[in-house]
């Protein structure tokens, strides 16, 4: 039996939250497993999780259609989807989070070559990089991903600015100055983003999903890039203004 902990969150906090809450804990119940829904909205957090609960959890499921804040599940595996699909599609919500949960505790158990010992800043620290996270919801995901690359960049003594995009806007965004200092370009997206205003730069493409996972392996492409041969940015802007 897998012990599993959910947060369910839209604008009110009211009919899809519940809704979601009721249908995954009531699908979790017949396939064997227990499970424990938080609800958030308008009216504030309601059957708000301990901090042991989320320590003893094997997966976290966040079903929102808002962004929440993550902080507390950090080293937990998390699964996020929108509240319609936990609501219409829960069996399913529930079976991939137990397998990605599966997934992340087995990626560790492969033989390493040799420990890994954090190394100090490389000399070129001061390279500055950009990226775009978003997904079909543009919610747990992007924010997710996005969080993750920022601080895989900070790590490897980087800076680094991610603008997110999804069905609330884009946030964040980056401006054509700060496209044209950047070293290079990251797109993490499980959805459509427009590339146009990124032409002239190493542009290196993954999803969410990577980016969350493989943060430092993913800047580590992007800077190994060759330098792009073609449009100018400076005359790209002018175009566009």
């Amino acid at each position: 039996m897998a012990k599993i902990v959910a947060v369910m969150a839209c604008p009110t906090g009211i009919a899809h939250t519940v809704m979601a809450a009721e249908a995954l804990e009531k699908t979790a119940n017949i396939m064997g497993h227990s499970l424990r829904a938080e609800m958030q909205g308008s009216v504030g957090a309601q059957n708000v999780l301990t901090e042991q609960e989320i320590r003893d959890a094997d997966t976290v499921i966040i079903a929102t259609d808002i962004h929440i804040n993550m902080d507390r599940f950090g080293g937990k595996p998390v699964y996020a989807v929108s509240t319609s699909d936990a609501i219409r599609k829960t069996r399913a919500v529930i079976e991939e989070a137990l397998a990605e949960a599966e997934e992340a505790i087995a990626a560790p158990a492969a033989p390493a070559a040799a420990p890994i010992v954090a190394a100090p800043p490389p000399p070129d620290a001061s390279k500055f990089l950009v990226g775009v996270t978003s997904c079909p919801t543009g919610i747990a995901h992007t924010f997710m991903a996005a969080e993750a690359i920022r601080k895989a960049a900070q790590d490897l003594g980087y800076e680094m600015k991610v603008e997110t995009q999804g069905s609330v806007g884009a946030q964040n965004t980056l401006t054509f100055e700060e496209i044209g200092r950047a070293d290079a370009v990251i797109i993490a997206a499980d959805a459509f983003v427009d590339k146009t205003r990124f032409a002239g730069k190493r542009l290196y493409e993954t999803s969410t999903k990577a980016a969350m996972h493989e943060g430092q392996e993913v800047i580590k492409k992007a800077l190994a890039l060759p330098e792009p041969v073609g449009t100018d940015l400076a005359v790209l802007a002018k175009e566009m203004k």
